[in-house]
């Protein structure tokens, strides 16, 4: 394999990785609306004598599943990866940094075609787990919040009807 193919490659990946970001922005900002929109609503059922203890359980339980999808959406955003088995890259920012302009001068003038390709596999593997949990977790935060907002619309709708 060519080393224009693997950069190729990394390009895709880190394409997964921004489409992740660009989901994750969006979800978590149509959830934080929501749940600021609800929790003073939700606040002011709790509060009404009429209503009974498993209305007040399964407006908690709605709350926790709102609360829990815009948690995942935090997690996708930070998703704290460790990759122990990579390299040392000369293509990733945060090695870069830990080097002086001129460490990483030299650095580079030592770099082989073999490094490179290394250095370019290493990066590929890092990127695709970074994209993985990402998007993992945006499946998560959706469920999460379409559940919540099930279970609050079926509690509004009881309140509604004049039950529990």
């Amino acid at each position: 394999m060519a080393d224009h193919d693997l950069k190729g490659i990394l390009d895709r990946v880190q394409t997964w990785g921004i489409a992740a970001d660009n989901k994750v922005n969006v979800l978590t900002a149509v959830q934080a609306a929501v749940f600021a929109f609800v929790l003073p609503k939700t606040g002011e059922w709790f509060d009404k004598p009429a209503t009974s203890f498993w209305m007040e359980v399964f407006l908690a339980c709605g709350l926790l599943l709102l609360a829990g999808g815009l948690a995942k959406c935090v997690d996708a955003i930070f998703p704290r990866t460790k990759n122990t088995q990579r390299i040392k890259s000369m293509t990733f920012f945060g090695d870069i940094n830990a080097l002086s302009l001129e460490e990483y001068r030299a650095t580079l003038q030592e770099m082989t075609p073999e490094k490179w390709r290394e250095d370019y596999v290493s990066q590929i593997h890092t990127n695709a787990v970074i994209a993985t949990r990402k998007h993992q977790s945006i499946k998560i935060a959706v469920s999460l919040f379409g559940s919540g907002i099930v279970v609050l619309g079926v509690c509004y709708s009881v309140a509604l009807l004049g039950g529990w």
